[in-house]
């Protein structure tokens, strides 16, 4: 199942995502699309191909009356593609190929708090998040630490505040604490959603351009 969004509400005051937005609830839908995505972006034995594929991460899960497992997996590629797996929908089946590219260092996976939602997935599914969240090779990476080493304090942002910042609109949060194992998911909530991914997406680079930015000025 594919979803694509065209809503108007909010669009002038708070960040959008006008790209795609692929829902995948259905077990035949996701091991395609994420066989699909491996194929396309993984080099091949005969290719040399150092370039890393960023990915823009986010995950949700109900948080009330009582935290449940990770519902939805939210993956942005290229900035204009949203990949929404909604795990609750499919009796919380965790694709072996999901669990290739989130462990694959050739897929640097980039989102708020990001260490946080890896080790829930490892709880919920026992997936082997250990050696990624702690590599030296950085293939998951914090926003808030780019943010922090760059601005030069430790405190913590929102990803509405850090959208507002570096990109110059907030974010919605009125579907943050909604039902997450609803199925299907609203197109309210898929918006929502995918924006989240989208922002991890556009504030890697972002903060990274600034970064590369500051570090010219003062070479």
């Amino acid at each position: 199942m594919v979803s694509r969004i065209n809503m108007n509400n909010n669009k002038q005051s708070c960040l959008w995502f006008d790209g795609h937005i692929h829902y995948h609830n259905n077990r035949q839908s996701v091991d395609a699309t994420l066989g699909s995505l491996l194929a396309q972006h993984l080099p091949s034995d005969s290719v040399i191909d150092n370039d890393k594929v960023v990915v823009g991460f986010d995950a949700e899960w109900v948080a009330f009356p009582r935290m449940s497992k990770v519902c939805l997996v939210q993956l942005c590629f290229d900035g204009i593609e949203c990949h929404l797996i909604h795990l609750s929908a499919m009796d919380y089946y965790f694709p072996e190929l999901l669990t290739q590219l989130l462990t694959d260092d050739h897929f640097i996976k980039v989102g708020l708090n990001i260490a946080g939602d890896f080790n829930k997935l490892q709880r919920d599914y026992r997936l082997p998040f250990d050696d990624i969240v702690m590599s030296p090779n950085k293939s998951v990476i914090d926003l808030n630490y780019m943010a922090g080493k760059l601005l030069g304090f430790t405190k913590r942002m929102s990803l509405s505040d850090m959208s507002y910042k570096f990109l110059g609109q907030p974010i919605s949060k009125v579907q943050r604490l909604t039902n997450w194992s609803k199925n299907p998911l609203s197109d309210e909530q898929l918006q929502y959603a995918a924006i989240d991914a989208y922002a991890s997406y556009e504030l890697y680079y972002e903060i990274k351009s600034h970064t590369h930015h500051r570090q010219q000025q003062e070479s």
